[in-house]
């Protein structure tokens, strides 16, 4: 059980941190190129993703780039 205990909780903790959105990722200029990226392949015209580490080819660019809003 002690052994058991432990690893129920570092589970969630884990999975909780594999699921955020990056604090730090640049957000993105609110132009209207950027607000009518929908997909990946948008933001492909313009960015090379085989150039910035720790991003795949397939990778949601949108899920951790949000607009700014000037802040």
């Amino acid at each position: 059980m002690k052994r058991v205990l432990p690893a129920l909780l570092l589970l969630p903790m884990l999975t909780a941190c594999e699921g955020r959105i990056p604090l730090y990722s640049p957000r993105l200029p609110a132009s209207e190129t950027h607000q009518s990226a929908r997909l990946a392949q948008d933001c492909k015209g313009c960015h090379d993703v085989s150039a910035i580490r720790r991003h795949k080819s397939g990778d949601d660019c949108l899920k951790c780039h949000k607009l700014s809003q000037g802040y």
